[in-house]
């Protein structure tokens, strides 16, 4: 849970301006970022979840919900839940 705390406040308080800034130059858009993190929003708890349970995506699920803002609650309830498993 501290690691993906570490990533969920590095990319809550930094990652949306370095996105908008910076992504362009490794093909993420503006246009493609606001799409994801409107999906993020309206799925970001079981996203958050699946995404504790896959081996790759586990490390990097509390990016996107960091950027998007969720519930700190919830985002750690989600990864409580999902890395419990």
């Amino acid at each position: 849970l501290a690691g993906a705390y570490a990533n969920y406040f590095a990319a809550r308080y930094m990652g949306r301006p370095l996105v908008l800034k910076y992504g362009r130059y490794v093909g993420i858009s503006a246009e493609k970022f606001a799409k994801v993190e409107r999906f993020f929003l309206r799925h970001g708890e079981i996203s958050t979840f699946i995404g504790r349970l896959l081996p790759v995506i586990r490390h990097l699920i509390s990016i996107p919900a960091g950027i998007a803002g969720m519930n700190h609650f919830r985002f750690s309830l989600y990864t409580l839940l999902g890395a419990g498993i």
